[in-house]
């Protein structure tokens, strides 16, 4: 999968969350869960997912077969919760 960003935005994310979009990729590895994002009017999602024990939140879209990243933040409670009730067994 390929993925690509904004640098500015990578930069700030990480300031501001704590995570670099280079370290997001990596929940794309393992199993997520998917929504579409209706904060935007650009085809947005977000993916819940694990980057070795930490649920994280990305934002992302999808031009032709590459990922953008938009953002990425520490999953909220409830999306913690439905992420470790559909993947109970830990990262894959």
């Amino acid at each position: 999968m390929e993925f690509e960003w904004n640098p500015s935005k990578d930069a700030a994310n990480l300031v501001k969350h704590g995570i670099s979009f280079a370290g997001a990729a990596r929940a794309f590895d393992g199993q997520m869960l998917v929504r579409p994002s209706d904060r935007s009017a650009e085809s947005r999602w977000i993916g819940v997912g694990r980057i070795g024990t930490h649920v994280v939140a990305i934002v992302f879209t999808r031009r032709g077969a590459v990922v953008r990243l938009i953002s990425a933040r520490k999953a909220r409670k409830y999306e913690k919760a439905a992420h470790l009730s559909a993947f109970p067994e830990g990262p894959s």
